[in-house]
């Protein structure tokens, strides 16, 4: 190799990248266990610590990049365990992160091997001053700035960091479970939007979130949004201004509602309803709500067609 100008690997360099990655799985390991007991900010320390453990060198390698991948799907976690906290527990929690920052900075001091375990500041790309703009967007990390208690603003940077996560991740299963949860935080957002009446916001997250379960075959999730979607139609064409008949829109909100509420029912074909099996319960559940939504479709033309004719 060396004949032919490929440089060798450098074997120091290779084992201080094994023991960087061991470091950084331990870290990211820590990082999710102390966030399911609702310690955000020493989870998102640690996670931000094991990100940078992995990325300070030259291209991270295959190892390394699964890595980056578990370490964003802590902080996906960590924005969604965030919404609706109020404002003074939100405060505590970037206080709390100040704090373990200063510890981490004082336990690190002059301890950086291969640039791994460093005592940066706590901002993007996970450095400070002179060239942090410089660092790929990839390789970006949280910030305490955006450490706050809004739903829609925690699920939209949950969903950035989850799809950025899929781009680093290898792992069949771990992409699976990736993609569940993208598509319950479409669905999440999606629901937010329809109780604060932004109509189109809601459609493009339903429809994003069913995109998603289909493409890993989670038929029964796909026809819950697909019910979720038809219930927006539906109330469109309800809350439209009172009139003889149908109007043009109504009709064809109608239209719509029912034809996703015919594709969650034959969704629903393709799953168990039995609740003795998995997912048994959710599928009644969904079967439940499309009867109920093409009842009211029924209802809503049967009354706006007697109403025309009375005029």
């Amino acid at each position: 190799a060396a004949a032919a100008g490929i440089p060798r690997p450098d074997p120091s360099q290779q084992h201080l990248r094994r023991v960087s990655c061991k470091a950084a799985k331990c870290g990211v390991a820590m990082a999710m266990r102390l966030l399911k007991r609702g310690n955000v900010a020493h989870a998102l320390v640690r996670s931000v610590k094991a990100f940078e453990g992995v990325t300070k060198g030259s291209s991270p390698q295959r190892e390394e990049q699964e890595l980056m991948s578990e370490a964003m799907q802590v902080w996906a976690e960590m924005y969604l365990a965030l919404c609706d906290r109020p404002k003074d527990e939100i405060l505590q929690i970037r206080a709390e992160v100040e704090e373990a920052r200063e510890l981490d900075r004082v336990l690190a001091a002059g301890f950086s091997p291969a640039g791994g375990f460093c005592s940066t500041a706590f901002s993007p790309g996970g450095s400070s001053g002179a060239g942090a703009g410089d660092v790929p967007a990839a390789h970006q990390t949280p910030t305490v700035a955006t450490l706050g208690g809004e739903k829609e603003e925690n699920c939209n940077l949950a969903i950035k960091f989850l799809v950025r996560a899929l781009q680093f991740c290898y792992s069949a299963p771990r992409r699976a479970e990736l993609l569940v949860k993208l598509g319950s935080v479409y669905k999440l957002l999606g629901t937010f939007y329809t109780t604060t009446g932004r109509f189109t916001r809601a459609h493009q997250h339903y429809h994003q979130g069913i995109r998603v379960f289909q493409q890993i075959g989670d038929t029964l999730s796909a026809a819950s949004l697909s019910c979720c979607l038809g219930s927006l139609f539906l109330t469109r064409a309800h809350a439209a201004p009172h009139a003889p008949g149908i109007t043009e829109e109504q009709g064809t909100d109608l239209q719509r509602a029912r034809a996703l509420f015919l594709e969650a029912q034959e969704g629903i074909g393709l799953a168990p309803l039995d609740p003795s099996k998995p997912g048994g319960r959710k599928g009644e559940e969904v079967a439940r709500d499309v009867r109920a939504g093409l009842a009211d479709i029924d209802m809503a033309v049967g009354i706006g067609l007697a109403s025309g004719k009375g005029q």
